[in-house]
């Protein structure tokens, strides 16, 4: 009623004019503030929300709108007339909140599309008996047939299978998006059989508002990358020569920089490190990216996330995307969360185990009434968790390289209290991991290695 009684004329907003300041996740260091004029913001979620085709959409929206990701598809969302619900903000929840509002997008960064393959595989393929058989064959029928004629759908396993799957989450998911980091193939290739719908990666950072690339909707099977530059965003590599990394054809790998009407020009009171990662309108966003024969970008991981480790001459040093790696290893069933240090020479791990890992322990180590704390340091509970991750490293086709020579298992989860061992959008602070499992890094690199 006001406003009829006493109209305002509308004041229109520079394009240049200063939005909102987005803090990054702090996976390097101390948090940096991003300041995002309108036309950035605006700038993302136009080109996300043209890529994605939200129109009559249902987005359930779980997680924090300090995050740049959520944010770009909330708006995106927004522009195209979506609905929207918003979650309780419980994440191990996220299940009922979709039931009882049956959406049809769901968006999530790498640990939660983790949680929803864990979740759904929990109550189909790994369930005993004959509704676990069909379940997995299911899941494996599908798959074949998604590689072979790029359909999501079949007649006869969606109706015997897949449609349960889909319905722990309301039964009307089309899209799924993920952002934020690595996500293991072998989980979208599941989620995508699953909902029976295509699985969408994007790439992005605070930097950039969002999303600055995106694989097509209607790509056939989840191939390891990002898909293109989204319209209005260009990208270019700069070697690395310290990592091995070079820019030349046929495929041209090293840093990713972006500039576009989405990318951000400046941090907040902090003008050195702005002229070090602002220049002519790029931003260094501290990526490793090849470009592959079809344009489009596969993301290896960050650049300090990236070791290098020693091979026989003349071979160059291997590079370890330890990110990727991780996401690897995570997929399996037993491992709640895991570390990955590598110093030159070998690769070892601290895993955090499921729940599901303590019974299976206490068997191993005839303890059956031990503290978990001295259960999980148990030498042969420990052998036991290195076959396990050595036999997943296999069945997953992972390179020599990449598998892990020792391990030490954890009692306290990485999202515990007091650990800050995650950052606010779950990405691992490897420095501070680092630190904190010294001790056990340590041991393991003084005790020689096990053998089998």
């Amino acid at each position: 009623m006001a406003g009829r009684i006493q109209p305002t004329r509308p004041r229109p907003v520079p394009v240049d004019a200063l939005c909102t300041i987005s803090f990054s996740a702090g996976t390097t260091g101390a948090m940096k503030g991003i300041e995002a004029t309108h036309e950035n913001v605006v700038g993302a979620a136009r080109a996300l929300g043209g890529a994605l085709q939200l129109a009559n959409a249902t987005y359930l929206s779980h997680f924090s709108m300090a995050c740049a990701f959520e944010r770009s598809v909330v708006y995106a969302c927004m522009l195209a007339g979506a609905r929207i619900g918003f979650s309780a903000g419980d994440v191990w929840r996220l299940a009922d909140d979709a039931q009882a509002l049956r959406p049809t997008l769901l968006a999530g960064v790498p640990r939660l599309l983790c949680l929803m393959h864990r979740q759904i595989a929990a109550a189909t393929v790994d369930a005993p008996g004959l509704a676990g058989t069909l379940a997995r064959t299911a899941v494996r029928r599908k798959q074949q047939r998604l590689k072979e004629r790029g359909g999501a759908r079949h007649a006869l396993w969606d109706r015997v299978a897949c449609t349960r799957m889909a319905q722990l989450f309301g039964g009307r998911v089309k899209l799924l998006v993920t952002g934020g980091g690595a996500v293991d193939a072998g989980v979208l290739a599941f989620l995508r059989v699953a909902f029976s719908c295509p699985v969408v990666e994007t790439y992005g950072l605070v930097e950039t508002c969002g999303a600055a690339a995106a694989c097509a909707v209607s790509d056939r099977w989840p191939a390891g990358h990002v898909g293109a530059p989204l319209p209005g965003i260009d990208v270019r590599l700069r070697a690395l020569p310290a990592l091995g990394l070079s820019v030349e054809t046929p495929t041209p790998c090293g840093e990713l920089l972006v500039r576009g009407a989405s990318v951000c020009h400046s941090y907040l009171c902090d003008a050195a490190r702005s002229r070090a990662t602002f220049t002519d309108g790029w931003v260094r966003t501290g990526d490793v990216a090849r470009l592959n024969r079809d344009g489009h970008l596969e993301i290896i991981g960050r650049v300090c996330a990236i070791s290098t480790r020693s091979a026989p001459p003349p071979a160059p040093p291997l590079p370890l995307p330890l990110e990727m790696i991780e996401a690897s290893y995570a997929r399996h069933a037993l491992v709640r969360d895991i570390f990955i240090h590598c110093d030159g020479a070998s690769l070892v791990a601290v895993v955090v185990p499921a729940p599901e890992f303590e019974p299976l322990a206490r068997r191993i180590a005839r303890c059956p009434h031990a503290p978990v704390d001295a259960l999980l340091e148990h030498d042969l509970v420990r052998r036991a968790m290195l076959m396990v991750l050595h036999q997943h490293a296999r069945n997953s086709a992972m390179r020599s390289h990449e598998h892990i020579v020792d391990v030490a298992c954890h009692p306290v989860p990485f999202d515990a209290l007091g650990t800050r061992l995650l950052t606010p959008t779950f990405k691992l602070r490897r420095r501070d991991a680092a630190q904190y499992f010294a001790p056990l890094i340590s041991d393991m690199r003084s005790r020689p290695p096990p053998i089998y």
